[in-house]
């Protein structure tokens, strides 16, 4: 196998070149290399900055988002991560949330207008934890998916603890 004339056609050299055109021509590939190698260097370089500079952007209007928004959201860090993540589909579920009404303070009534004894109060705290306790049992032993389809399962199970 003749070297010499891989070497030359990779330099771009003609046949006959002589020894001093060929380092010459390999000096220039070397510079050309580490002219290539620096412009990488700084495109990468300049990337970053990009990235950067973007993601403060985005950080700056999240915060912006999360203080429009802040009557609607509960916790702010975790909408924060999804607003980050994918502000656009975030922020069309936290546009389509309704702002919560004023509710104004209301004295708790029992069916005949008037205002539940201590007992009663008592009595039915008791029947809701009892109906709690239950239907977490029922969800246990059969695997329930769902809190719904064990009150379901537990009602059809047990009426009279869930008869109002």
């Amino acid at each position: 196998m003749d070297y010499k004339a891989e070497l030359l056609a990779m330099l771009g050299l003609p046949a006959e070149a002589t020894d001093e055109q060929i380092t010459a021509a390999k000096a220039d590939m070397e510079n050309k290399c580490k002219e290539h190698d620096a412009m990488m260097n700084r495109a990468v370089s300049a990337e970053t900055k990009i990235k950067d500079l973007e993601k403060a952007a985005l950080t700056v209007q999240v915060e912006k988002d999360l203080d429009e928004h802040k009557d609607v959201i509960e916790n702010r860090d975790e909408v924060k991560a999804q607003l980050m993540a994918n502000r656009d589909g975030t922020l069309k579920i936290i546009k389509s949330m309704r702002k919560p009404a004023a509710q104004a303070a209301t004295a708790l009534r029992n069916r005949d207008g008037q205002a539940p004894t201590g007992q009663e109060v008592i009595d039915a705290a008791k029947r809701t934890a009892d109906q709690e306790a239950y239907v977490k049992e029922v969800r246990m032993k059969n695997r329930c998916k769902s809190h719904s389809e064990a009150w379901q399962l537990a009602a059809t199970l047990n009426p009279e603890l869930f008869k109002k």
